[in-house]
């Protein structure tokens, strides 16, 4: 089966944290290594999202270009995935041509079919800086918080989405000086002709939202008519709008930067002798969305209002995982209150994060990232249970048989009873993950590395080779089978390349 997995975009304005993982990319890694691994044609793609106001108003205050700022950040970003064996096969960007051409053809597709209105409406202005000031160029007082430095269009403080007046005092955030209003005329994107097609598919759907969304959008936002989203803005930096009377206009980074999961695709195919239809408009294909539960409105409606508009596929699963908070706060780029992920990886192994973020709560929960839970969970788990069940097995093997694995003679009912729970633990792995438990697939795995500890120590093969060396040699045998079934098949879904290498080095086998 042909299946597309993305990646929400980061944005390309400062380093990713490990929040961003734990909603999103391991996650998401996990699903496209384990349909590898079963032989699916899996495409896993991702890439920076590089437009928007907080790009282009951090460009001013800094003196430098925006391309210059997202550039850093691509790069960043690039390493950061790279050290964390997160295993895209394409890494984009939403400034090339090819992604900037696309855009463009959505939304003359868009306007040609009736979907996208043009509407005048009162907006900031600064008569220092000449120019509109969308979204964030305003900051101002929050009129339900009071919160003195809110943005134009959300409050860090109290978490709401402000519209236009819900700021008090309203200032430009380049110069400083109070703005005043002008009407400006932009495009709209008309959602409700698309409100019954997305109640039904919502509705109908078979474990599209498997974490998180159905009935947050059904009651939120189906139960009334759906407002047009507006995608344009009057701003320099971004994809121009491809009107001759839209001259200063570019797209709004919520119409944009979706493309890319279409675009990307385009640039990775051009490259690879494949078909993006072949995954957008191909009816037996998947295509599954991960993201973090904050942008589950734009991914659940207006992205496969898109979609439907154009005529392609809508996503088949779109995983909406909870976040990752530090002491009690959620972690955010724009507040600085983060663990940078690469400077966790530089300290620590990569498979310790990893594990973590999937076993220390259920997805669809957020986690609050505790360091004496942490430390609890690695030492317990993977250096205790799993660590010292592969070590003491290997380091049997190796000492005492010249490093080859022995051959059994006849097997004991529990042999077969251990041996059978590998096939049992494949399938439980193969089904968390498909249904998006993965916590319950990796606690699996770490009780068949529990019950091969106590194995290992009820049959004490050390003192065996003294005196029955052929029963010693069957419990080496039944426990290499447990190290190579754990590591070459299991665990490498969940984590990166280290344990395999290692078994693969160590024992020389295929997979079990």
């Amino acid at each position: 089966m042909k299946i597309l997995v993305t990646a929400a975009l980061p944005y390309a304005n400062n380093e990713l944290h490990i929040g961003h993982f734990r909603s999103t990319y391991i996650i998401a890694d996990v699903y496209a290594r384990l349909h590898r691994a079963l032989g699916d044609d899996v495409v896993f793609i991702c890439g920076t999202d590089e437009h928007g106001t907080p790009i282009s108003l951090r460009a001013i205050k800094e003196g430098v270009s925006p391309i210059e700022i997202t550039t850093k950040y691509y790069e960043l970003d690039k390493k950061v995935f790279k050290d964390t064996e997160i295993s895209f096969d394409y890494f984009g960007r939403t400034t090339s041509k090819e992604h900037e051409e696309l855009v463009q053809w959505f939304f003359l597709e868009l306007l040609k079919k009736g979907f996208i209105t043009t509407k005048k409406t009162q907006q900031p202005y600064c008569e220092y800086d000449k120019r509109f000031l969308p979204d964030r160029y305003v900051r101002g007082t929050c009129k339900y918080c009071g919160y003195p430095d809110a943005k134009g269009d959300e409050c860090d403080n109290c978490g709401r989405v402000l519209a236009q007046g819900d700021l008090l005092n309203p200032v430009c955030a380049i110069c400083g000086k109070p703005t005043t209003i002008r009407e400006t005329e932009n495009w709209y994107f008309d959602l409700e002709k698309f409100h019954k097609e997305l109640q039904a598919w919502i509705e109908n759907s078979e474990n599209l939202f498997p974490l998180y969304g159905k009935k947050y959008l059904l009651t939120q936002f189906l139960s009334k008519p759906l407002e047009s989203f507006g995608i344009t803005r009057d701003l320099e930096w971004g994809v121009p709008v491809p009107l001759q009377e839209a001259k200063g206009k570019v797209f709004y980074v919520w119409f944009d930067a979706p493309i890319g999961y279409v675009s990307f695709l385009k640039e990775y195919c051009d490259k690879n002798g494949c078909s993006w239809k072949d995954f957008w408009q191909n009816k037996d294909s998947k295509i599954v969305h991960f993201i973090g539960r904050n942008i589950i409105y734009h991914h659940g409606l207006f992205w496969p209002s898109m979609l439907l508009g154009v005529g392609l596929n809508l996503p088949t699963n779109i995983v909406a995982a909870g976040l990752l908070n530090l002491s009690g706060k959620k972690m955010a780029k724009s507040s600085g209150w983060m663990i940078k992920a690469q400077d966790f990886v530089k300290v620590l192994n990569n498979d310790y994060l990893r594990y973590y973020l999937i076993i220390a709560a259920p997805l669809e929960e957020d986690l609050d990232f505790k360091l004496e839970d942490f430390q609890k969970r690695v030492n317990g788990d993977l250096v205790d249970s799993l660590g010292n069940f592969v070590h003491r097995t290997l380091h049997f093997i190796y000492t005492k048989f010249n490093g080859e694995i022995p051959t059994p003679s006849n097997l004991s009912d529990d042999d077969k009873a251990l041996i059978n729970q590998i096939e049992q633990v494949k399938e439980k792995v193969i089904s968390s993950i498909d249904s998006f438990e993965y916590r319950a697939g990796l606690d699996a795995l770490i009780s068949l590395a529990r019950n091969g500890n106590k194995y290992l120590t009820k049959n004490a093969p050390w003192e065996l080779v003294q005196k029955d060396l052929e029963r010693a040699k069957t419990v080496l045998f039944v426990c290499a089978q447990l190290v190579k079934a754990l590591a070459l098949f299991h665990f490498f879904s969940f984590l990166d390349f280290h344990l395999t290498v290692l078994i693969k080095r160590l024992l020389c086998e295929d997979v079990v």
